[in-house]
């Protein structure tokens, strides 16, 4: 029998939190997410701790050879 190390990829829930300054609620969310699309923050202050109580996988097992199925494997010896 072969062996296997099989990687599933996890998707881990956490926040991105961020102090703006905006004229509106709608303002200051469309700031956060530019910031956050720009890679314009601190990952150690504005990103909060996992949850690790929340977790799931997220895997395409319809497409397992695919680059971004999620699934990872290769042969041991």
């Amino acid at each position: 029998m072969k062996k296997y190390r099989v990687s599933l990829a996890c998707k881990v829930y956490c926040n991105f939190e961020q102090e703006i300054k905006a004229k509106s609620e709608k303002d200051a969310i469309e700031k956060a997410v530019g910031k956050f699309n720009r890679g314009a923050y601190d990952i150690e202050r504005d990103i909060t701790e996992p949850n690790w109580t929340h977790y799931e996988l997220e895997i395409d097992l319809e497409k397992p050879d695919s680059i971004d199925s999620g699934i990872y494997t290769e042969e041991l010896e």
